[in-house]
This record gives structure tokens, C-alpha cells and sequence, in this order.
């Protein structure tokens, strides 16, 4: 696949994960259009559009555009991408150019934004060079065909982590305090303190822990303001604090009613936990099944109840742990990515 180039955003741990166990092994070039990522303080030595000078990026572009025959760009709302789609505009020899996206569709959008990003997309996804690659297999899929893109064009390249990472070594077992976890960064959307109250509330004189990985805008004042000894925030970790976590909890909690996909989901399910996540998060149609491995709650009130539900019932748990892993061990990894990649590669090479 020494004809394929990748456009990453930025060098998120996750990223290089996947990158070191699929592209390299298929000889795929790739960069990032940013230097360093928010999700973990590192910084890449692989090319970076974010340490070169305007006029390098555009060279380094124009070669990247000459020499490949399938682009890949991470979001289409990028000048990367909107520059390689021009070049492409005025091109005789035509490339490939796959859009990779876990944007959902929204019907919520404002009207004016609405109507901009209607004239953009249909503009952009009627050209029969432009590919779809899908995060998820519904809301994901969904945004390409609503915006004008053929389904024949759209394919999925699934939103994954290295599930190897997480898998338990050890038996899930509830805990002697029964553990909910939290991973999220700390801000309005992620909607994590009507969690923390409800909890606060109910769970006060039992036998339980909610604790709370991230940080944020609101650490420090939900540090000041929930100070229990069963509320317990522990900021950013990395990898193996963070996997010890995972492995020391019994429910993981995603309250998110602004998520396009929630990779924490993923690295949950390997960890054997069942999931409680609101309706809006993107990984809920593909990731978890109602009653098997979690539940999807279609408000905080739903949510809460749900919380309930699970601890007092250890039982479903347990069959909900085994459930997750066997879905991240049997079909969510990185073999579906490889193979999902390898069809778009043979999508762009038949053409």
C-alpha cells in the first residue's frame, strides 16, 4: 500500500498505536497536521505540517498529492483537505481522496450553519473521487449519504484503540466498595455533575465509589465543591494508571450528551466493564447492546436508574463483562480496521 498517504490530526497515543500496528506493517505514509495532542504530552518525530513553514506545507502537500494514489485526511474541515480537493478540482490525473470522520449527523444545527454546511458538503461529496470512511456504521454513515454522497462511495474504518492493552489478566470480580468510573475531560458537555450529584445523593450511606479520571475546565472547582471521601478525582492519567483503574472498577459511566464516537467506551469494554452511556454518544450503536453489555439511557433520570440497577444486580455485571470483551476480542479491533482499509485500497485501485 505504498500508494496510500494519511493525513493525521495529531499524534494522540491512540494514533500511533494504530498507525505502528497497521500502517507501518502495510508500508502507508503518513503525517500529522499537528504537532502535539491534548490526549497525552508528546510530541511526534514523524513529519509534521505543524513545525513546517507555510510554504513547506504546501510542498510537502503537492508531492504528498503527486506521488499517491489514495489520500486519507482526518475531517474534511481542514485546510489539508480542502487544499488536496482543489488540487484534485484541477487535475487531470485524478487521486483518491478518503474523508475519515466520527462526525454524526445532527439534526440540532442552527439554521445559517446549517445551510453553509450543506452548500459545502454536497459540493464536496458529489465528486465521485471523495470517500466516505465512517467511524461507526449508522449516525457516522448517515452524515455522507444525508449531505449527497453515493453509498457506494462510503465505507467504514472503524473508530478503534489496541485493545491488547486493556484486556484483564484477571477475573472481574465486584468490588468490596462497588466502583463507577469516569473518563472524561472535565467541561459542560461531557455532563458529569448531574452524575456526581445524583450519586452524592444516593449512594452517600452505601457501600460505593464514583471516581473520576480527567481534568478540565471544571476540575478545580468540582475538587473544591465534592470533597467526600467516595468521590475521588484523580486528574489525567496515562496507560497503566489509567488501565489499573479500568481493571479496579465495576461500571464505566458516559454521560455525554455531546460525543461523536467516546474511544473511552472502547478501552472500557476491553477492560471487562458494562457501560451505562447516554443516547447521544456516537460509539453506543455499534459498541453496546441494551441488557447485554450496558445499557444507552435516554436522559439523566434513565441514567440514574440505571446506575441502581447495576449495583444491585452483580450478577448482570458479570455477564455484562464478559460480554464487552468478547465483543472488543471477536469483532472491534484492529484486524476490522485492516480489513476495512484493505477494501477502500482495492476500491480506489479497481476504479
Amino acid at each position: 500500500m505504498n500508494n496510500v498517504f494519511v493525513f493525521f490530526v495529531e499524534p494522540a497515543s491512540y494514533t500511533i498505536d494504530l498507525i505502528n500496528n497497521v500502517h507501518v506493517p502495510r508500508k502507508i505514509g503518513y503525517a500529522f497536521i499537528q504537532s502535539s495532542s491534548y490526549y497525552k504530552e508528546q510530541k511526534s518525530d514523524s513529519d509534521s505540517l505543524g513545525k513546517m513553514s507555510f510554504l513547506q506545507r504546501i510542498n510537502f502537500i503537492v508531492n504528498v498529492f503527486k506521488k499517491k494514489s489514495l489520500i486519507i485526511v482526518n475531517g474534511y474541515n481542514n485546510y489539508v483537505f480542502i487544499f488536496i480537493w482543489m488540487l484534485n478540482l484541477f487535475s487531470k490525473k485524478k487521486k483518491f481522496i478518503g474523508i475519515e470522520s466520527d462526525t454524526q449527523l445532527k439534526s440540532d444545527v442552527p439554521l445559517l450553519k446549517s445551510l453553509i454546511k450543506t452548500l459545502f458538503l454536497k459540493t464536496i461529496f458529489k465528486s465521485k473521487y471523495v470517500i466516505g470512511l465512517a467511524g461507526g456504521t449508522k449516525t457516522h454513515f448517515d452524515l455522507f449519504l444525508r449531505y449527497g454522497m453515493k453509498r457506494g462511495n462510503i465505507f467504514l474504518l472503524p473508530m478503534v484503540v489496541n485493545n491488547s492493552f486493556y484486556y484483564r489478566k484477571k477475573k472481574y470480580m465486584i468490588n468490596k466498595k462497588f466502583s463507577f468510573l469516569i473518563v472524561s475531560r472535565l467541561i459542560k458537555t461531557k455532563n458529569i455533575e448531574p452524575i456526581i450529584k445524583f450519586f452524592d445523593n444516593h449512594f452517600e450511606k452505601k457501600d460505593a465509589l464514583l471516581k473520576i479520571v480527567g481534568d478540565g475546565p471544571l476540575f478545580k472547582r468540582f475538587l473544591e465543591k465534592y470533597q467526600k471521601e467516595n468521590i475521588i478525582f484523580y486528574g489525567k492519567l496515562y496507560r497503566d494508571n489509567l488501565i489499573k483503574e479500568y481493571h479496579n472498577s465495576n461500571v464505566f459511566l458516559m454521560p455525554s450528551y455531546k460525543e461523536s464516537w467516546g474511544l473511552v467506551i472502547n478501552e472500557a469494554m476491553c477492560s471487562g466493564l458494562p457501560v451505562i452511556s447516554r443516547k447521544e454518544v456516537g460509539a453506543n450503536y455499534d459498541l453496546i447492546t441494551n441488557n447485554e453489555n450496558g445499557f444507552i439511557a435516554n436522559s439523566n433520570e434513565d441514567f440514574f436508574n440505571k446506575m441502581v440497577v447495576l449495583y444491585k444486580n452483580h450478577e448482570m455485571c458479570e455477564t455484562m463483562s464478559k460480554k464487552s470483551i468478547d465483543i472488543m476480542k471477536s469483532t472491534w479491533n484492529y484486524n476490522l480496521y485492516a480489513d476495512c482499509l484493505d477494501k477502500i485500497y482495492l476500491f480506489s485501485k479497481d476504479k
